[in-house]
C-alpha cells in the first residue's frame, strides 16, 4: 500500500504531461486556426490581384482597338492596291488576253497630211455666224498723173454674217472683201444733152474734196451685196450677187453676178477670183453688159501678214476686144489683233489692157474691224 506522499508525487507527476499534453493541443489547435486564417486572406489577395491583372488587360485591350479603329478611320485607301487586290486570277489573266489580242490587230497605215493641210490654209471666204465686219476700201486716193488726190473718198462696207454660209452687206466700192481689195475712182457716164454724154471721174462712197477735187457729189453711190458660201477646204467658194445704186442723182441701178473663191495652191500661197457679170437696170445705152474678172495672188509667210498681186480684165461685152482693161496692183494686209487687219493697196487702173497707160493709178488704205 503506497503512502500518503508517495500517492501525492505520483498524481503530480501524472498531472503535469495531462496539463503538458493539453496546452500542446490547444496551441495546435490556436495555430491551425491562425493559419487556415491566413491561408483564406492570401486567397483573397491572389483573387482580387488576378482580377484587376484580367482588367488591364481588358483596358489594354479596348485601347488598341480603338487605336486601330481611329487609324483606319484616318487612313486613305489606296483605290490602285484595292483594285489589284480585289482583282481575281481569272480577271488578270482575262485582261492579259485581251491586251494581246489587241496588240496583234494591224494598225491602219499613217496617212501624212499635204503641206497645205494646215487651218489657217482653209479660211472660209465668208464672214461668219453672228460677225459684223466694218472694212471696204476704207480710204482712196487718185495718184492719176495731173489729177493726184482729185478725188479722195471714203468707201466702207458693212458686212454681217447671218449664218456660216451667208453674208449680207452694204458696200460703197462694187462688194470688195478682204480677200478681194482694189482701191478704185469711180468712171461713169452721164448724159448731158440728147446724144451728147461725158465721162465723169468721182470718188466711191463719200468723196471728200469737193467739186475741185472731181467730187460731183459728197455721197453718190451705195451697194448691197449677198454672199452664199457654196464649199469651204483647198478651194472654198461662195455666190456672190449685188445691186448698185451706181448714181443716186440719176437713179443709175445695176446688178452683179459671180462667185468669190479662194483656192489654196500652197500652204502660204492662193488664188483669190471673183469673176462677175455687170448688167445694167437702167440707162443702158450708157452703161453696157460688162464682164470683170479679177485675180488675187496672195503670199502669207505668216499668220501675221500678207501680201498679193493683182491683176485681171474688164470690159463691156459689146467690143470687149477693143475696150477691155487689165490692171496691175501690189497691196499688203498685217493682222494687228484678232479683230483689227490693216491694209495698204496701189493699182494701175489699165497697165496692160487696150490703150494701155501708167497714168492711171490709185492709192488705197484699208482698215478691217471684226465686232
Amino acid at each position: 500500500m503506497l503512502r500518503a506522499p508517495s500517492l501525492l508525487i505520483l498524481a503530480l507527476s501524472l498531472a503535469v504531461p495531462a496539463h503538458a499534453i493539453a496546452d500542446t493541443k490547444a496551441e495546435k489547435a490556436a495555430k491551425k486556426k491562425k493559419k487556415t486564417k491566413k491561408s483564406k486572406k492570401s486567397k483573397k489577395a491572389q483573387a482580387d490581384q488576378d482580377k484587376a491583372e484580367m482588367d488591364a488587360a481588358v483596358a489594354d485591350a479596348e485601347a488598341e482597338a480603338a487605336a486601330a479603329a481611329a487609324e483606319a478611320e484616318n487612313a486613305t485607301p489606296d483605290a490602285g492596291a484595292d483594285a489589284d487586290v480585289l482583282k481575281t486570277k481569272a480577271q488578270i489573266e482575262a485582261d492579259a488576253e485581251a491586251a494581246e489580242a489587241e496588240a496583234a490587230k494591224p494598225k491602219p497605215a499613217e496617212v501624212e497630211p499635204e503641206p497645205i493641210a494646215a487651218l489657217s490654209a482653209y479660211p472660209s471666204v465668208t464672214i461668219g455666224k453672228g460677225r459684223l465686219v466694218i472694212s471696204g476700201s476704207t480710204v482712196n486716193v487718185n495718184m492719176s498723173s495731173g489729177a493726184v488726190a482729185k478725188p479722195v473718198s471714203l468707201a466702207p462696207s458693212i458686212w454681217y454674217g447671218v449664218t456660216n454660209k451667208l453674208s449680207i452687206g452694204v458696200t460703197h466700192d462694187g462688194g470688195t472683201t478682204s480677200w478681194s481689195p482694189r482701191p478704185a475712182v469711180r468712171v461713169t457716164t452721164i448724159d448731158v444733152l440728147a446724144g451728147v454724154t461725158e465721162t465723169e471721174v468721182s470718188g466711191a462712197g463719200i468723196c471728200v474734196t469737193g467739186k475741185d477735187g472731181n467730187c460731183s457729189k459728197p455721197y453718190n453711190n451705195v451697194g448691197a451685196d449677198v454672199l452664199i458660201g457654196l464649199a469651204d477646204g483647198k478651194l472654198g467658194f461662195a455666190a456672190h450677187v449685188g445691186f448698185d445704186v451706181l448714181s443716186i442723182d440719176e437713179m443709175t441701178l445695176g446688178a452683179r453676178v459671180g462667185a468669190l473663191g479662194r483656192f489654196a495652191l500652197a500652204s502660204k500661197v492662193a488664188l483669190v477670183f471673183d469673176p462677175r457679170v455687170q448688167i445694167a437696170l437702167t440707162d443702158r445705152e450708157f452703161t453696157p453688159d460688162g464682164l470683170d474678172v479679177p485675180l488675187w495672188v496672195w503670199f502669207e509667210p505668216s499668220a501675221k501678214v500678207g501680201f498679193y498681186v493683182h491683176t485681171g480684165f474688164a470690159g463691156p461685152f459689146d467690143g470687149l476686144g477693143d475696150s477691155f482693161n487689165v490692171p496691175v496692183g501690189v497691196g499688203t494686209s498685217v493682222h494687228a489683233g484678232a479683230r483689227l487687219t490693216l491694209g495698204a493697196d496701189f493699182q494701175f487702173s489699165n497697165l496692160l489692157g487696150k490703150g494701155s497707160s501708167a497714168d492711171g493709178r490709185v492709192l488705197g488704205v484699208r482698215l478691217a474691224v471684226t465686232l
